[in-house]
């Protein structure tokens, strides 16, 4: 795992590329896969914390040039449902668009502060 600070924003994010999995498995191994973080403050993502790391003037790869998190896309929660219990939302980094996914597809999992 590694941190990354955004400078610009003061948010810490804790990700690594290689850590991908269903909604359905994160919820039931949160505490496994970030161990003793919590108590350090990491969680999972809102929806304005990812909306940071967007550069909306770009139509491909909207992650912001200087963010080192160079992933596809990733899970995020937020006090908004997605109005259902088998989606959970996600952030494109591709295209910047905040959509439901179904909780059993694969998506990268960030870890903020």
């Amino acid at each position: 795992m590694k941190i990354w600070r955004d400078e610009d924003t003061g948010l810490e994010w804790l990700y690594d590329a290689t850590l991908i999995s269903a909604w359905y498995e994160l919820e039931g191994n949160l505490e496994d896969v970030i161990h003793d973080w919590r108590n350090q403050g990491w969680q999972i993502p809102r929806i304005r914390d990812v909306m940071t790391l967007i550069d909306y003037t770009k139509s491909n790869l909207a992650i912001k040039n200087f963010c080192p998190l160079k992933i596809e896309s990733a899970w995020c929660r937020d006090e908004y449902s997605s109005n259902s219990e088998t989606t959970a939302w996600c952030v494109s980094f591709l295209d910047g668009h905040i959509y439901p996914s179904s909780k059993a597809n694969g998506k990268f999992t960030l870890f903020v502060r």
